[in-house]
């Protein structure tokens, strides 16, 4: 691999958002300890129900956080930070810089005025449908609720982090969920049930955006100066790419947060349980390995600005390597673990069968080879993964849903498999190897 220790405390992007990842192997199975030793099974199961269906409120981002990253980055490449926290640099980037952050708050206030209340009500009417003696409403809608705000947190720190701030961002996100992570842990302990979840993320949210306010300040008073004074549309550059990535959004949120709320219609609340419990697992696996490219987006997107197109593809390929081994690794010593404890440790009894953990773990696989090629892709400020998303997340929302409603569970993740296999994963490939020789990279 080439990364090296000392690589690692140099590169402080890197190393925040490995620390931050890393805190999730001590908050992930601290939350999945109390939550199947304070809550039953089938308020387990509303558990994971509430937070796949909030996730759809996900389409609010549309990829609207991807491009702003993106965005501020290819402007920010341009840019410093003085002692006093303001931008200095090329005037003509500044400017522009200050406008799409005035144009982002507008975009946040449209989407959570149009989008939020769909979600509240479909995911009420959902709920609705099963007679569970659970106590949920309340708990529902506020929830609910806590997300807009969880919407508007990442928006403005995909933004930061453009802004060559990932290290601190990743530090301000790691202080959020070390409160989230303790409050989940003593509301389930004093018997809180589903309300935790609301108490934890209002948390949450509520320190991220003081540390944000207080330590962009400077840069916000500079950006209220400049947009007072200048004007840039980003309109027609923003909403040409947003509509490709509303399609591949939208197709990865079907392909990731459909299977819980299945589990929860066809096979009971006790399954679903099962499944967004095991689901919760690999994707925290996923998300530690991951973070050695989402670490690195704003300075693939600067590269690409640049035009360092050796420098850029020698990154990304070690980058990767990377990724693919530690996520090896972790799996291997996940079933070793599995095969040893299950049936004797009540945190394996409560994950899914054998053969749905391996499916999710190869899932979760699949995902993390195609979302780490769909960011040096979108590195160009194009998505040539649209129409794949599109048929790949219509193919297995359609496939998930027909095997859930007529055979038995354990074949419900085959359609996913089929469908990152055979299309994701090959088009991913040809499309990277046609940008590498288009832009003659090698």
């Amino acid at each position: 691999m080439n990364l090296k220790f000392g690589a690692l405390i140099k590169d402080q992007d890197l190393l925040y958002t490995i620390i931050n990842q890393m805190w999730r192997i001590i908050s992930g199975p601290l939350t999945m300890l109390a939550i199947p030793w304070f809550l039953t099974p089938v308020v387990q199961g509303y558990w994971y129900t509430f937070i796949s269906l909030a996730a759809f409120s996900g389409m609010a981002n549309l990829g609207f956080s991807t491009i702003i990253m993106q965005f501020s980055a290819h402007e920010f490449a341009f840019l410093e930070f003085d002692t006093c926290g303001k931008a200095i640099g090329e005037q003509e980037h500044l400017i522009k810089l200050a406008c799409l952050f005035k144009f982002i708050l507008k975009w946040m206030v449209v989407t959570v005025v149009t989008i939020f209340p769909l979600v509240i009500y479909y995911g009420w009417i959902f709920l609705s449908a099963r007679s569970e003696n659970v106590n949920w409403q309340f708990a529902w809608v506020l929830y609910s609720i806590s997300t807009i705000w969880l919407f508007v947190n990442m928006s403005l720190c995909c933004f930061f982090q453009g802004c060559k701030s990932v290290a601190f961002i990743q530090s301000i996100e790691l202080k959020g969920s070390v409160v989230a992570t303790i409050l989940n842990v003593v509301c389930l302990y004093m018997g809180m049930g589903l309300n935790t979840l609301v108490i934890s993320t209002f948390a949450r949210c509520l320190l991220v955006f003081i540390l944000l306010i207080y330590t962009f300040k400077g840069l916000l008073s500079q950006f209220w100066s400049i947009t007072r004074q200048n004007s840039y549309s980003w309109f027609k550059e923003f909403t040409s790419l947003m509509w490709r990535y509303v399609i591949s959004w939208s197709s990865g949120m079907l392909m990731t947060q459909i299977f819980t709320p299945l589990a929860f219609n066809f096979y009971g609340p006790i399954f679903a349980g099962q499944i967004g419990f095991t689901m919760s697992l690999w994707s925290s696996a996923k998300w530690i390995v991951y973070s050695f490219f989402t670490s690195a987006i704003p300075k693939i997107n600067i590269m690409v600005e640049l035009q360092e197109w050796k420098k850029l593809n020698e990154f990304v390929k070690g980058r990767l390597i990377g990724v693919v081994s530690f996520y090896i690794l972790g799996s291997t010593f996940f079933f070793v673990l599995y095969y040893m404890f299950h049936g004797s440790f009540f945190l394996f009894n409560r994950l899914a069968p054998l053969s749905i953990t391996l499916a999710v773990c190869c899932n979760e696989f699949c995902t993390l080879i195609i979302n780490s090629g769909a960011i040096y892709l979108r590195a160009f400020k194009e998505d040539p993964t649209m129409l794949v998303s599109a048929f790949v997340g219509v193919f297995i929302a359609l496939t998930s849903y027909l095997i859930a409603k007529n055979m038995n569970s354990d074949y419900l993740f085959v359609g996913s498999l089929i469908a990152y296999i055979c299309f994701s994963i090959p088009a991913t490939i040809y499309l990277i190897k046609k940008k590498i020789s288009n832009f003659k990279i090698l």
